[in-house]
């Protein structure tokens, strides 16, 4: 049964065959169900937008992948927001990346909030009391889980982005500079959106990682994290 509840947000930069790949195998299974690609001040994906008919957007404005300042943390956070916004019918969304593949059809229980990978790694306490305590939560979770195929609610963007913003604006700098860098990733950002807004994890069935896990040929799994078969490193001119 095709799951028709949520949205694909797929941000890449200069990796064109990796991110058609991507969207193809997407395509195979869910032909119809809305897609949205940002150009994350790299490549121009409008021939691949027209035909796989996807929503598309050019950021001029380079977040890269780690190491965020505050102001490319909110510009995250936002293109996030904005694709969300494009479909509000759609209760969660799909985090795309360009090392994930699509091996069936996606389903999304209604009961699930933040949707994603078992646990492949704890994220420093420190961070987690420090947020638990700000923001009064007690999240079901402490550990990373948002890498490509992760899927999250859109109210998080939607109709709480009030409390990111909040973190951005209060949080960010100080944990930045006294707790890490690390937390300037778009992985760990995701987490934390999820954690200060109240959100439960629920771990998805359909997901696998190709360093962590070995059930890739698995007939329950849909999504596959990790896959790098079709980074091809090409020369590039900027124009």
């Amino acid at each position: 049964m095709k799951s028709t509840n949520f949205l694909v947000h797929h941000q890449s930069h200069k990796n064109k065959i990796a991110t058609e790949e991507v969207i193809k195998s997407f395509r195979n299974y869910h032909p119809n169900d809305p897609y949205v690609i940002w150009s994350d001040c790299g490549d121009d994906y409008t021939d691949i937008s027209q035909k796989y008919n996807t929503d598309y957007y050019y950021s001029d404005f380079n977040v890269g992948y780690i190491y965020y300042d505050k102001k490319s943390a909110y510009e995250l956070y936002d293109r996030i927001r904005k694709s969300c916004e494009l479909y509000k019918d759609k209760t969660h969304i799909l985090w795309m990346e360009d090392d994930v593949i699509i091996k069936g059809e996606i389903y999304i229980p209604s009961e699930v909030e933040y949707y994603g990978m078992p646990n492949i790694g704890n994220y420093w306490l420190e961070l987690h009391e420090y947020l638990c305590e700000k923001y009064n939560v007690n999240p079901n979770f402490n550990f990373w889980s948002t890498a490509g195929g992760a899927i999250m609610p859109t109210d998080t963007f939607v109709n709480k982005f009030d409390i990111l913003e909040k973190f951005i604006d209060e949080d960010y700098d100080y944990i930045y500079k006294n707790m890490g860098k690390s937390i300037g990733a778009g992985d760990i950002l995701k987490m934390v959106s999820q954690i200060i807004t109240g959100k439960n994890y629920t771990v998805n069935p359909q997901i696998d990682d190709i360093n962590h896990h070995t059930g890739v040929n698995d007939d329950m799994i849909s999504i596959v994290h990790g896959f790098k078969g079709h980074y091809v490193q090409l020369p590039h001119r900027d124009n």
